[in-house]
C-alpha cells in the first residue's frame, strides 16, 4: 500500500497525529463555544497558558480550511516521515507550531489551527530536497509547492494560483528530467520571507520550520548520494534509516584497485596491471599521473597498508584511488 504511493514505510506518527487532530475537529463542530475556549487568545499570555498547545487543535477556518488542513498534514507528514525519524518528526511539527503560536500573539492574536505545524513538516520536506535525499517519493517538490500556494492565499486567495500552477510546471520539468528539488525550496523561502514582511504567522513558521529541519539534519551523511568510492579509511558506507545503502554502488575489484568509469581496465596501485596492459605501462601511467598532480589536477590519493582487506565492504586493507573522471580520461589517450 505505502509503496503505491512511493512511500518506504508506513507513516505511523503522521497517522497518530491525524487521528487526534480529526478527532478534535470534529469535536469543535459538535461543541458550542469550543473553539472560543481553545484558540489563540490574549488571555493565553494571561492565565489560560493552554491555549498556546490546545489551539493546534482546533481549526478557525470552517469547513474548507478544516479539511484543506487535515489532507496536508496526511501528504507533507507521510512525505516527511520518510526521511527523519520519528521523534525528529513530532520536534519538528510541535517545534515550529510552538514558535508559530508565540508569533502569533504579537502578530495574529485570535486564531486556531495545525497550518503553522505543517509548516515544520514543509521545512523537512524542504531540506530534504535541498540535500538530494533519495528517499524522498518523486511527487514531493509539488507537495512543497502546493502548499506555499495555499499559504499565500491566506494575504490573497487569487495567489493560490501561483503554488498551483509552479507544481504543474515543476511536474512536468521532472518529467523531462529537469532538476527543480531546490527550485521548489527556492519558492519555499520566497513565501517564507514575503509573508514574514506582510506580518503573517505562516511565513514565520516556514522559516522556523526549515530553519528547524537543517539543525535536526545537521551533517548527517545518510541522505548523501553519490558514489562511495570516495570515502577515507575506514570509513563504512552511510545508510539511511531503513539500513539501505546511500552512497551509491560498490567499488568493483579486488584491494588496492581502482574500476575507472565504463568498465574499462582496472589499475593496480602498487605496480601490477590489470586487464591485459603490461605492468611496466601501469608505472609510465602512474609516473604521468605523479606529473599531472604537479600540474595542479585535483586528485585525492588514499592508501592503507595491507591487502587483507574485504573489497565489497570497503573496510581496511583496501588501497584506493579517487580521481576525477577528466584526470583519467586524459592519463587513458
Amino acid at each position: 500500500m505505502t509503496m503505491r504511493f512511493g512511500l518506504r514505510r508506513f507513516p505511523v506518527v503522521t497517522a497518530v497525529v491525524f487521528a487526534v487532530t480529526g478527532l478534535s475537529n470534529a469535536l469543535q463542530f459538535l461543541v458550542p463555544g469550543m473553539l472560543a475556549r481553545l484558540e489563540r487568545a490574549p488571555a493565553g499570555l494571561h492565565g489560560d497558558w493552554w491555549r498556546t498547545g490546545t489551539a493546534l487543535f482546533v481549526q478557525d477556518g470552517g469547513v474548507a480550511g478544516t479539511l484543506s488542513n487535515l489532507a496536508f498534514l496526511v501528504v507533507a507528514g507521510a512525505v516527511a516521515e520518510q526521511v527523519t525519524s520519528r521523534p525528529r518528526w513530532l520536534l519538528g511539527y510541535f517545534g515550529t507550531a510552538l514558535a508559530g503560536e508565540f508569533t502569533g500573539y504579537a502578530w495574529q492574536p485570535y486564531g486556531g489551527g495545525n497550518s503553522i505545524a505543517i509548516c515544520g513538516l514543509a521545512g523537512v520536506v524542504a531540506v530534504a530536497l535541498w540535500r538530494g535525499d533519495v528517499r524522498l517519493p518523486p511527487y514531493a517538490p509539488v507537495v512543497l509547492l502546493i502548499w506555499c500556494g495555499a499559504l499565500a492565499a491566506d494575504l490573497w486567495y487569487p495567489l493560490v494560483t501561483i503554488g498551483v500552477a509552479a507544481s504543474v510546471l515543476a511536474n512536468v520539468a521532472a518529467d523531462r528530467g529537469v532538476p527543480v528539488a531546490r527550485w521548489a525550496v527556492a519558492g519555499a523561502l520566497l513565501t517564507g520571507a514575503a509573508m514574514t514582511v506582510a506580518e503573517n504567522i505562516h511565513g514565520a513558521a516556514l522559516l522556523t520550520g526549515i530553519a528547524i529541519a537543517a539543525l535536526l539534519a545537521g551533517g548527517r551523511s545518510g541522505t548523501v548520494r553519490g558514489p562511495a568510492a570516495c570515502q577515507g579509511p575506514g570509513e563504512q558506507p552511510a545508510y539511511d534509516q531503513d539500513g539501505r545503502g546511500t552512497g551509491g554502488p560498490p567499488v568493483a575489484g579486488v584491494a588496492g584497485q581502482v574500476q575507472e568509469p565504463g568498465g574499462g581496465e582496472q589499475v593496480e596501485q602498487h605496480g601490477q596491471g590489470k586487464g591485459g596492459a603490461p605492468a611496466d605501462h601501469q608505472d609510465h601511467r602512474r609516473g604521468e599521473y605523479g606529473e599531472r598532480d604537479h600540474q595542479g589536477a585535483h586528485q585525492v590519493d588514499q592508501s592503507v597498508h595491507g591487502h587483507g582487506g574485504d573489497p565489497a565492504s570497503g573496510t581496511a586493507g583496501r588501497s584506493a584511488t579517487c580521481r576525477r573522471s577528466s584526470a583519467i580520461s586524459r592519463a587513458r589517450t
